[in-house]
């Protein structure tokens, strides 16, 4: 039994935070890629060091230290890469709605807002005519919840990876390995190729 602090998907829930805090360091791709493997490496192996310390070297710890190496490296960190150049590309891009939240750019929609309440206040005495000025009078924070609307979808994201990491862990333990079940190498079963239908 793999405790739960050493399992994939707690190893890279704990490893996001650290690469998130670099990630907008780092905008090349390439050499995003290196940094972020290196940190992944050392997470790894500072977990895999804590993890022989609290259990010892048990008969889960070789497969564990494979699976989390394999996993982390091969699996989740490709896929944190993707999100992460695609939050710095979409954080670059000048023309997104968040690049407004700076003073000068909100004064400019404030302007706008009040433009737009001075020609709509002749008219809400007509039906429905006070929506538009409702909706034209959040301007000012469209760029905040812009902002917030994109950092919940990139949270969401990486939480929709660390899940997948947990369905591997968990499929991973699915089956005993042979020296735990006490079966030799001439008594294990031989596969035979089948068709699936």
């Amino acid at each position: 039994m793999v405790p739960s602090d050493y399992r994939l998907d707690e190893v890279c829930a704990r490893l996001v935070p650290r690469l998130e805090a670099s990630r907008r360091s780092f905008p090349d791709p390439r050499s995003a890629r290196e940094a972020f493997t290196t940190i992944a490496r050392e997470h790894v192996e500072s977990a895999l060091s804590e993890y022989r310390e609290v259990v010892g070297t048990d008969r889960h710890y070789a497969r564990q230290a494979e699976l989390l190496r394999r996993e982390t490296l091969e699996t989740f960190l490709p896929r944190y890469h993707a999100l992460a150049m695609a939050r710095n590309a979409a954080e670059a891009d000048p023309s997104r709605l968040e690049a407004w939240s700076d003073p000068s750019r909100r004064l400019v929609l404030l302007a706008l807002t009040l433009v737009c309440w001075m020609i709509g206040f002749r008219f809400v005495a007509r039906p429905f005519a006070w929506l538009p000025l409702l909706v034209v009078s959040c301007a000012p924070i469209w760029p905040d919840l812009a902002d917030w609307v994109a950092r919940r979808q990139h949270r969401t994201a990486l939480q929709a990876v660390v899940d997948d990491m947990q369905l591997i862990q968990d499929q991973a333990t699915s089956y005993l390995p042979p020296e735990v079940l006490g079966v030799g190498e001439e008594h294990r079963p031989r596969r035979t190729d089948r068709n699936v239908e």
